[in-house]
């Protein structure tokens, strides 16, 4: 997932992560196991407000990249959204 520079600090990531969750949930998912390149500490900040276990560098983003790659994970299991409450 990349938010360009002109949409940051506008939620717009945590909208998309949001869906990518529900849409997950929907599907009867219940963790999330990815990698991310983080050059900045903010993507990895964003991921950690977000629920989200990171992690020490597993790599790099290619070779010869200095680009560190993340694991992060979230687990759903009895977790609901606010949504599924109602």
């Amino acid at each position: 997932m990349f938010v360009s520079r002109e949409h940051r600090r506008k939620q717009c990531g945590e909208r998309l992560l949001k869906e990518a969750e529900d849409r997950l949930l929907a599907n009867g998912g219940k963790k999330v196991t990815a990698c991310v390149a983080a050059p900045y500490e903010i993507a990895i900040r964003f991921y950690q407000r977000n629920g989200y276990m990171i992690g020490p560098v597993s790599g790099t983003l290619r070779t010869g990249s200095s680009m560190p790659i993340y694991p992060i994970e979230k687990q759903f299991d009895g977790l609901r959204r606010e949504s599924e409450e109602a």
